[in-house]
């Protein structure tokens, strides 16, 4: 049988199949490009880094550390209950936990894990918003040298500007890993078209924004933008605002000086019995009992009245 024909390359440019493929091929190496250089403007505020083993005591205290996390797990096997999702932890994988997530976690043996408490800046915080925590990113030899770069970069305390440098590439470079591992799905939804909107609302969570406003931003019409939207990044607009005015709401209840009618206001709610319905159904606390569990781990030194001992980071 003789063989299939292969055309020349200037005859299947005229093919629109061909012709269609090569341009998506084009965009997508466009915005990896884009995705490449933003990560390199991401800055990044280490807290606290570690390496712990812990047992089946870690459901009583994992959810009392309120940073975004970057998890690398060695041994052994869990489950973590998040606000949104379950997540099951498993040897060689990295995770991301986004701040206030964490409910409770179990496991039955001992799981040892490399751990990253951090905040990130507005561009940062962006894009972890675009990472789904359900799901992690087997790691590679180098991942868990990253991991240990940043631990000893945080023992030794280096306030000087190549101290930083340093410590932020190795945050930036394990960022890459989670939007390495999503990069074909952030070319596909588009995400980079609506990068500044996703900023304009983290930068003006306290103000009156409406999906009205944000449509005419991206010069588009309502109905067409909520879908286009939805498409890429994973929910509505309105959705989207109202779950950065409840994050934005976590850090607020932490400031006893605010009541709870006062942070309603504040975020624009206008009801602060919708404010508290909204709260709750988020995080399954009422607003007054999320302070309270606050103001709880803080008189205890951030550990829980039922830790018999100084926790394990984690």
């Amino acid at each position: 049988m003789d063989n299939p024909q292969i055309l020349p390359l200037s005859e299947n440019l005229f093919d629109p199949a061909f012709a269609n493929m090569v341009y998506w091929m084009q965009k997508r190496e466009e915005t990896m490009r884009e995705l490449s250089e933003m990560i390199r403007t991401v800055g990044f505020y280490v807290e606290e880094a570690g390496f712990a083993t812990v047992g089946d005591f870690w459901k009583d205290i994992v959810s009392f550390w309120k940073k975004h996390r970057f998890y690398y797990i060695e041994s052994g096997q869990a489950q973590m209950t998040l606000r949104n999702a379950r997540l099951d932890l498993e040897p060689g994988m990295l995770y991301y936990i986004p701040k206030n997530s964490v409910i409770t976690a179990s496991n039955q043996g001992f799981l040892r894990h490399y751990y990253i408490h951090f905040e990130a800046d507005e561009t940062g915080n962006t894009f972890l918003s675009s990472l789904s925590p359900e799901g992690g990113v087997p790691a590679s030899p180098e991942d868990v040298g990253f991991f240990r770069a940043v631990l000893a970069a945080v023992e030794r305390e280096d306030p000087s500007p190549s101290g930083a440098l340093y410590l932020n590439g190795l945050m930036q470079i394990i960022l890459s890993r989670f939007i390495g591992s999503l990069g074909e799905n952030f070319g596909n939804r588009n995400i980079l078209r609506f990068f500044d909107i996703m900023q304009y609302v983290e930068n003006n969570v306290e103000k009156k924004i409406t999906v009205k406003e944000l449509a005419a931003m991206a010069n588009l019409n309502e109905v067409y933008f909520s879908n286009c939207f939805s498409k890429a990044v994973g929910q509505p607009p309105l959705q989207y605002i109202l779950e950065k005015k409840l994050q934005h709401a976590m850090v607020l209840l932490q400031d006893e000086r605010l009541s709870i009618k006062e942070i309603a206001y504040r975020l624009n709610f206008g009801d602060v019995l919708y404010f508290s319905r909204l709260f709750k159904r988020k995080t399954k606390l009422s607003p007054s009992e999320f302070r309270n569990l606050f103001r709880q781990s803080a008189e205890e030194g951030g550990r829980p009245a039922s830790a018999p001992f100084p926790l394990p980071p984690g």
